[in-house]
């Protein structure tokens, strides 16, 4: 499970640092 939150907080990471994922995914 922890293997699993990692990869969720490091993908909302990336969105952080790359502003225009956020666009692409546009789950906001």
């Amino acid at each position: 499970m922890a293997k699993a939150e990692g990869k969720s907080f490091e993908f909302l990471d990336e969105s952080h640092i790359d502003p225009s994922l956020l666009e692409v995914f546009d789950f906001d």
